[in-house]
């Protein structure tokens, strides 16, 4: 019986081949999307799942009295904090300033390495990277030993075996290479292609340049714990000695696996996700799986109506309705099944230009993402099988008297259930369609906002040594180069995150949260940025390495700050400038402080050339020949900012590129809906747009006719998807500090859309019907 109705399903699929084949392309194009977007979701929620230990590890954070989370540690604090509370095992810290990038040499060949992180030797107990070569109890014993990663052991040492080698760190300090871990699996949320032991034990009670990480006990209570280290830490001379703002800090214990997708602590070092984009990623796949749903049941009630017959005769001759449920659900069964395999092919088909857009590398059947991802497919082949079985309920159901008379034509329940599944359809494409405009447009105000200086023309080169004792002369080199305008030099660029924030009493007043920067004379001359009181720092003041120029939010943000009086440091206030947006659209500017270098400033790290831009290649050309004198040894590294500045837009980019395509997918998919419903409608009406035609009924009047119906649903649709869009798109613009509002044409847009894109899936099919002969289609009656 069963082979029989196998037979039987395949026939009919085949003679319906191609209301079939855009039922299955419809369900595979959805299902594609599914995977393509779980595919990522997996793979953001993945970081740090690779850490046996995760489950107990915790990053040490403090709170200061405005409720800011900031990610920078007193060094000496966690080792006291192990002694003292026995619910901490085990503690590993980084060092800020043994972060960073590193020229590694190993005889004829020189590696920059991006990530190097200055670590405890307890790093590997928080951290249980595995070690293909060495041993995680003895390689971070002395401070001159390093454990690389495979990817770095194979650029310095290819095949060969890399433990007990002699590297050189920044060309000239001799290291040994005491192991080699492997890159996990799946990602963490800091990046480590170097580990080496940190020199620095403590900074001292001033100075918060460390990143603390702690393991705890199973089942310890975390906020008893939080309590606990706020009472130790009020309890320290040390902290006591300090202002009084400082014991009025309380202390922060995040999980591992949590940290990823934490945005709001200050001054971090960590990766970062965008949960918001996410969750609308994960909202875009749902929708896709809805009108996929939609989709398979509207066509296969349509497919019922014209099989009316069949199911009546079926009936009339004895058949049982589960029987026919059963042979109308194996037809619904080789679809999905079909559609799931044609999916799983064109997801792979696109999953490299997908990975290649998010900087990521995302893999269908190899390594674990596929674990999940069948979890996620069996769901969803489970919620469009059971719209299967609605239909093959739906169709068993049928009267066999009323179908034999041929009273059944889809009216009644039938035609109901049809317009209200496509009206859900649309409203969900229209919601998607309005969601990318909204998106679009906030992008695209982003990238027109002023940043506060002028990027073009601006080469970054990255200084690995101190410049500082000969910087006149290397500026003087610099400056004689052909198309050099400006030279000047800071330590942190537009677009760097990861800042010097300090906190201090200053005239009674506690300032906290304040940016500082380094720079060199002529900098903001350099940047473009604009003065609006004061003056900018010049050579010509001998007391400028004394002074200090502060932003506008700085100006607003602090009461005690005057423009000609001492203020930080007892340093001089002499300008004010325009602020800059330096770490993304979500935060407003935040108060900054610029100062010249010095010895008791950060070093710079950045030379800054303004050019003119008439002959770039011969400018870099002598800019690399100089540096070999600037630096030896140290081959050039440059970029421009304007590359720098623009990464922040990138993510902004890709979710406008994502949206665009999967938006794009949603309306396709729910317009299959309307072409093939269109179609039956348009076979269903033959003989009555035959009768019409005869009776003089123009072209233009049978494609009005057949659209009518539709495009009145699509107005319903977008009735209810318009407020929807409305408290969606004003949600999410609450997270950007900088926004222009809801866009009108979001609104008008979507309705335009949708209506233009029916009106041209419908017409095609009415003016098919509307131009045939209706001889034909009359000669029987």
């Amino acid at each position: 019986m069963f082979a029989t109705n196998l037979r039987i399903a395949l026939r009919n699929l085949w003679k319906y081949r191609g209301f079939s084949l855009v039922n299955v392309l419809g369900l595979s194009i959805s299902l594609a999307g599914c995977i393509l977007i779980m595919l990522y979701v997996f793979y953001e929620r993945s970081y740090d799942h690779w850490n046996p230990r995760a489950a107990n590890v915790y990053r040490l954070l403090r709170v200061d009295p405005n409720g800011d989370i900031g990610a920078s540690m007193v060094g000496e604090l966690a080792p006291i904090l192990k002694d003292r509370l026995p619910e901490i095992t085990d503690y590993s810290r980084f060092h800020y300033w043994e972060m960073g990038k590193r020229l590694v040499v190993n005889g004829d060949k020189s590696v920059y390495v991006d990530h190097v992180q200055g670590v405890d030797s307890t790093f590997f107990r928080l951290f249980p990277y595995t070690l293909i070569e060495g041993d995680t109890a003895s390689a971070l014993k002395e401070t001159n030993m390093v454990v690389i990663s495979d990817l770095v052991a194979k650029k310095l040492f290819g095949d060969k075996p890399a433990i007990g080698k002699v590297i050189y760190w920044q060309a000239k300090n001799p290291v040994i290479v005491s192991g080699v871990f492997r890159t996990p699996s799946t990602p963490t949320h800091f990046q480590a292609d170097i580990v080496h032991k940190l020199n620095s034990k403590g900074d001292g009670w001033f100075n918060w340049n460390f990143y603390s990480y702690i393991a705890v006990r199973p089942g310890t209570d975390i906020k008893r714990l939080e309590s606990r280290i706020s009472q130790e830490v009020n309890r320290l001379p040390e902290m006591k000695d300090d202002n009084a703002s400082a014991a009025k800090q309380r202390f922060k214990l995040i999980p591992l696996t949590d940290l990823y997708f934490r945005t709001d602590i200050h001054n971090d070092f960590v990766l970062h996700g965008d949960a918001k984009m996410l969750r609308l990623l994960i909202g875009i796949a749902l929708l896709l799986l809805v009108i996929a749903c939609i989709n398979f049941t509207n066509f296969n009630i349509t497919q019922s109506i014209r099989r009316s017959r069949e199911t009546g005769m079926r009936k009339v001759l004895g058949a049982q309705r589960y029987s026919l449920a059963l042979y109308y659900l194996l037809e619904t069964t080789l679809q999905v099944l079909v559609g799931l395999v044609l999916g799983l092919v064109i997801a792979e088909l696109f999953l490299p230009s997908l990975g290649s857009l998010l900087g990521v590398k995302l893999h269908l059947f190899d390594g674990g993402a596929w674990k999940n991802l069948w979890v996620a497919l069996a769901i969803g082949v489970l919620v469009i099988g059971a719209s299967g079985g609605f239909v093959a309920y739906h169709i068993s159901g049928l009267e066999p008297v009323r179908v034999m008379k041929g009273e059944y034509q889809g009216k009644g329940r039938g035609a109901m259930i049809r317009k209200m599944l496509l009206i859900v359809q649309f409203a969900f494409a229209a919601l998607a369609v309005g969601s990318l405009l909204v998106i679009h447009h906030q992008e695209q105000y982003m990238e027109r906002l002023d940043p506060g200086f002028h990027k073009e023309q601006v080469i970054v080169a990255e200084v690995h040594t101190s410049v500082a004792q000969h910087w006149e002369e290397t500026k003087n080199r610099l400056s004689s180069l052909p198309g050099v305008r400006i030279v000047s030099k800071v330590n942190y660029l537009p677009g760097d995150k990861e800042m010097q924030v300090i906190g201090s009493d200053v005239q009674g007043e506690h300032v906290d949260g304040l940016d500082v920067v380094t720079v060199g004379y002529d900098y903001f001359e350099a940047m473009g940025m604009q003065l609006k009181k004061g003056r900018f720092f010049n050579s010509s003041y001998g007391l400028d390495s004394n002074s200090l120029i502060l932003n506008e939010t700085a100006l607003r943000h602090y009461k005690t700050p005057v423009l000609g009086h001492p203020w930080l440091n007892k340093m001089t206030i002499v300008g004010i400038v325009g602020d800059i947006n330096q770490r993304g659209f979500e935060r407003a500017a935040e108060p900054t402080v610029y100062q010249i270098e010095s010895d008791n400033t950060n070093p710079c790290t950045h030379v800054i050339l303004k050019v003119d831009g008439t002959n770039l290649p011969l400018t870099i050309k002598q800019l690399t020949a100089a540096w070999k004198e600037i630096e030896p040894g140290f081959p050039l590294e440059y970029h421009f900012l304007d590359e720098q500045f623009n990464r922040m837009y990138q993510k902004y980019r890709e979710m406008d590129t994502l949206f665009t395509a999967f938006s794009s997918l949603t309306l396709l998919i729910a317009l299959l809906g309307i072409f093939v419903l269109s179609a039956f409608i348009a076979l269903q009406r033959t003989k009555e747009i035959g009768i019409r035609k005869v009776l003089g009924a123009s072209v233009n009047g049978v494609i009005t006719l057949l659209s009518r119906d539709f495009l009145i649903l699509v107005l319903v649709a977008n009735a209810i998807a318009l407020p929807v869009i409305w408290v969606l798109g004003r949600q999410w613009l609450q997270s950007f500090a900088y926004q222009d509002g809801m866009p009108w044409y979001a609104f008008a847009g979507t309705v335009a859309l949708t209506l233009l894109c029916t009106l041209v899936t419908v017409s095609i099919q009415a003016w098919k019907a509307a131009v045939a002969d209706p001889v034909k289609a009359l000669k029987y009656e």
